[in-house]
């Protein structure tokens, strides 16, 4: 059972785009504050859903191709610096597998 209204998971989801294009390093922690509202299966999917497929851009110019929310998270926070099991990455599949969201990331 999903755990918000649609307009809400619209307007997360919002939120976590602008936490992308504006660079993720200091919205960390909030990032994994609003990551953390999920609770279930049916809020992951509601979010994802709401994000939908939106453009990435580096230095504000549009950056290779529509992605969806799950695509976007593993590549942002995938980074060199980050290595593939970062803090925050880590941070987010523990906290899913706990709540047993069955997504993967």
């Amino acid at each position: 059972m999903q755990s918000y209204s649609n307009p809400e998971y619209k307007k997360q989801a919002d939120i976590i785009y602008k936490y992308f294009f504006y660079g993720i390093g200091d919205n960390w922690l909030a990032l994994k504050n609003m990551l953390s509202l999920i609770k279930n299966n049916d809020d992951a999917k509601k979010l994802i859903e709401a994000y939908g497929f939106r453009q990435n851009f580096l230095y504000s110019l549009p950056f290779g191709n529509k992605e969806n929310l799950l695509t976007n998270l593993i590549k942002t926070l995938r980074t060199k610096d980050l290595g593939v099991y970062s803090e925050p990455l880590n941070f987010i599949r523990e906290d899913w597998k706990k709540k047993k969201i069955t997504y993967k990331l």
